[in-house]
């Protein structure tokens, strides 16, 4: 099933294209976030409110 707005498919709009990939570049940027923190998780100093921020900014991305 492809989505279609006005016709034509949704991906053909380089605005829905923008914002698509808007999210990508945040997704990768939590997840690199993520395994940076678990890096330093191995070395043993806590995290303190960071994992707090990313569970809080990847609430934010799943909505949108």
């Amino acid at each position: 099933m492809r989505a279609r707005s006005g016709g034509r498919l949704l991906i053909e709009d380089p605005s829905f294209r923008a914002k698509l990939a808007q999210l990508e570049i945040e997704t990768i940027s939590i997840e690199t976030t993520v395994m940076r923190m678990m890096a330093q998780a191995r070395t043993g100093p806590d995290s303190g409110p960071s994992s707090s921020m990313i569970k809080l900014r990847w609430s934010e991305l799943l909505q949108r």
